[in-house]
């Protein structure tokens, strides 16, 4: 309007403009070095002959940026550094450990750094409607097969999900159940997935995460990971978000998903012997030059099968795609900053839906 770019805050959770606290209302007016942060986002906002507002840069930052610990503890005071843990948490030498029973989980379970919490075989959460896990050192769930790990609300009433930020080892879950989490929410802390591992290196092994209303059901920035026979099922959005990461899944299966079955920004990922059914977006997207090798992938049901985009490059090979409502494989460019993208596959197997589209 008037020469000038004006912001308006159509967002769930809310946008905040150069730090504050409160949301804004009505239109802002951008200027130059303006910061916004959108959940986990912060824009910086670059404005080149504002006389005229003729340029208008928004430079994301290419790597996302969680609010640092201190900040975001000092917006929230409800966030305390650590909680007592409940008296059924063994305690010892750096060690939380949760043993089997049915557990009452009735508050936030937030766990210091240095320290590692262990859920042991047979252990089942049952988590309050306020209650979440915040775990600054590695989150270990050891479940097996007779006795798996079960963490979920309720009855089937939602909790606030799983964030482990920082940790100095690799978590390692094994026959783990994650049910009915929602997207990772304090105060003004709001993260797009309901399971979220920053910087902290994940290893996932037989791990079931279903009934997931969030952007995410699972997110993973900055950190390595490991998944082996998963299943991500009835999530709203995503079920896998990659964000400049690097990592391995295979011999697992997404089902029932409202947005991308694995979805890739800035990563490295393999992916092989992998069933996507039931997607309603992309079944694999990968974006901002992202580089993703796939073996042996079974995609049934998508609205397009394999997705590169924003200089991301796609090697596959052994790819089955069937009912497609767009494509079984797209390459173009989204965000001109990066350009073009490439896909390269051999042996694929589709249907008469439309084989390639590119723009």
């Amino acid at each position: 309007e008037d020469g000038s770019y004006l912001l308006e805050d159509v967002s769930t959770n809310g946008t905040f403009v150069n730090g504050s606290t409160k949301r804004f209302d009505g239109k802002h007016k951008l200027e130059n070095g303006d910061s916004i942060r959108v959940g986990i986002f912060i824009v910086e906002v670059t404005v080149e002959n504002p006389n005229t507002g003729q340029i208008l840069k928004q430079r994301e930052r290419r790597r996302l940026r969680y609010l640092d610990e201190e900040h975001y503890l000092s917006l929230s005071p409800g966030l305390a550094p650590a909680s007592t843990p409940p008296p059924w948490v063994r305690v010892n030498d750096g060690q939380w450990t949760i043993p089997a029973g049915n557990w009452s989980v009735t508050r936030a379970l937030i766990v210091p750094a240095g320290v590692t919490l262990t859920l042991e075989a047979g252990a089942h959460l049952e988590m309050a409607s306020q209650a979440y896990i915040l775990a600054r050192g590695p989150l270990n769930i050891s479940g097996n097969e007779e006795h798996p790990v079960t963490i979920e609300g309720v009855g089937e009433a939602l909790w606030g999900g799983i964030y482990v930020l920082h940790a100095d080892e690799a978590s390692s879950w094994e026959h783990a159940v994650i049910r009915n989490a929602r997207p990772f929410a304090v105060a003004q802390l709001q993260l797009t997935g309901a399971t979220n591992f920053y910087q902290s290196d994940v290893s996932l092994q037989n791990v079931l995460i279903e009934n997931i209303p969030a952007e995410d059901a699972i997110n993973v920035i900055e950190s390595r990971f490991l998944f082996d026979q998963i299943t991500v099922r009835h999530s709203r959005s995503d079920g896998l978000d990659s964000d400049y990461s690097s990592g391995r899944i295979k011999n697992s299966t997404f089902t029932d998903i409202g947005g991308d079955a694995i979805d890739t920004s800035g990563s490295l990922v393999e992916v092989s012997g992998v069933r996507l059914s039931t997607i309603r977006d992309k079944g694999v997207s990968a974006g901002e030059a992202s580089s993703l090798t796939l073996d042996t992938l079974d995609i049934d049901s998508v609205g397009v099968g394999i997705a590169a985009k924003d200089y991301s490059r796609v090697d596959a090979k052994n790819i089955r795609v069937r009912q497609t409502a767009l494509a079984a494989m797209m390459a173009y460019s989204k965000k001109p900053e990066y350009g073009g993208a490439h896909i390269e596959v051999h042996d694929i197997e589709y249907d008469h839906s439309c084989l390639l589209y590119t723009s």
